[in-house]
């Protein structure tokens, strides 16, 4: 039923950018549906409605004669029988369907507007990877979103072999390219061929692939990250799964860009941008990352990080971080990994803090002139220290051959004060900045 709330949201928008004052009726009848199903190739299945019901003769598509008798048939049910005629997101009227569980008591009736509107609301919704889409709001969001329908009806109507009824994918891949740092709005197509969104191969050959949800994510904070975004999350299919309304925490997406920037260079960043946007959110799958109850810093953790920290979960002890710098993936790994915990510690000094401890440790292992076993343990038991007590028991040897001991008096001090949720986040930046240094 949000579908409709979004479908009437746009349409008010629509008439306000254009100076036009389409009613439900006229905007669906004049824009929509010509757009969306008055070709061979739909935009959106036609569901159980006249447009598609009875199913299309397999490998056909309907030609005009038989296109403009289903589509009056749909305004007949639409103005007879609004509930019937298969609005987006509304229970089904079969009771033994699987959307039946959405019927109420209530005595809720559906009219022909929210039917029209939640048409063109479903059209709006942004797949991601994972199944799921999202509804937005936000003013630049559906006036790109209404453009790019036109470039997916061009592409469409002018290339060989791309499947209908995916403009929900579409809307996903068009929406990162158009929120992309390289996008022109006076060349909107380039560097958007079909090979960036269309699969050429393979079983999916022809559709068009859902983007990365971290892909869009990055996008979103590039051009609406001053304040939160919130969008609708859902999955409309034989089973209906609706996660609800979910906090896009963009501000703090880019808090994690604009310390990459700082810490490694604007020019390092350019040139990183494209792997960076794989590597954070990695971790997640969309669905998992929706679970945590917003999507932030913490959403965007990269997959392989975890299995570096001194708890690694499940019981196990993380692997100690070895750096390869002639290997250019490997050191944009590392900056992420090291960006991103100083974006969950929050707190920019512990970068400092923690290149101190890990020259502490170097210094202490070099101490004795050459390989030393006893000091290489001890090293290695600081820097696998599960908590802030084992941390301090470990550096007791390397405070005692400080000399002067007050820099490493001050370090475990700033280290004891930590929350210790924030420890683990430390000591693992501490191990990432030891193994940057290590020769």
């Amino acid at each position: 039923m949000i579908a409709s709330t979004i479908g009437q949201e746009f349409l008010r928008q629509h008439n306000a950018r254009h100076g036009q004052a389409h009613t439900p009726d006229a905007y669906f009848r004049e824009v929509f549906v010509p757009l969306f199903f008055d070709h061979p190739n739909y935009f959106i299945p036609g569901g159980n409605s006249p447009l598609e019901n009875p199913k299309f003769k397999k490998g056909t598509r309907p030609e005009a004669p038989e296109r403009a008798e289903r589509i009056g048939k749909f305004y007949h049910k639409l103005a007879t029988d609004p509930a019937g005629s298969s609005p987006i997101g509304y229970p089904s009227s079969d009771p033994e369907a699987n959307t039946s569980g959405q019927v109420s008591n209530l005595g809720l009736t559906v009219s022909t507007d929210e039917a029209m509107l939640s048409w063109v609301g479903g059209g709006l919704g942004v797949g991601v990877d994972g199944g799921y889409q999202l509804l937005f709001t936000n003013p630049d969001l559906l006036h790109l979103l209404e453009e790019g329908w036109q470039h997916y009806r061009h592409f469409l109507n002018t290339t060989e072999g791309i499947a209908p009824n995916q403009v929900n994918s579409w809307n996903g891949h068009w929406l990162a390219h158009a929120l992309g740092a390289a996008y022109n709005p006076a060349q909107p197509l380039a560097g958007f061929g079909t090979d960036t969104w269309l699969a050429s191969e393979g079983p999916t050959q022809g559709r068009v692939q859902t983007v990365a949800w971290n892909k869009l994510l990055f996008g979103l904070a590039r051009r609406l990250g001053q304040r939160p975004l919130v969008a609708y999350v859902y999955n409309l299919g034989q089973m209906n799964t609706t996660i609800g309304f979910l906090p896009l925490l963009l501000p703090d997406v880019r808090r994690v860009v604009e310390l990459y920037r700082r810490l490694f260079g604007e020019l390092d960043y350019a040139r990183d941008r494209p792997v960076l946007e794989t590597i954070y959110g990695s971790a997640f799958g969309f669905r998992r990352a929706c679970q945590l109850g917003s999507i932030g810093v913490q959403a965007l953790e990269p997959k392989w990080l975890r299995g570096l920290m001194p708890y690694a979960g499940n019981g196990k002890e993380g692997k100690m971080p070895k750096l390869d710098k002639s290997d250019n993936t490997q050191v944009i790994s590392f900056h992420a990994y090291q960006t991103w915990l100083l974006a969950m510690l929050n707190n920019d000094s512990l970068w400092e803090e923690s290149e101190k401890v890990a020259h502490l440790l170097l210094a202490y292992e070099a101490g004795a002139g050459k390989l030393n076993t006893k000091r290489g343990n001890a090293v290695q038991a600081v820097l696998k220290a599960t908590n802030r007590r084992r941390f301090q028991d470990a550096m007791e040897p390397v405070v005692a051959d400080s000399n002067p001991p007050a820099e490493a008096i001050a370090l475990c001090h700033a280290v004891h004060l930590l929350p210790e949720d924030n420890f683990q986040y430390f000591l693992t930046l501490v191990r990432l900045r030891y193994a940057e240094f290590a020769r």
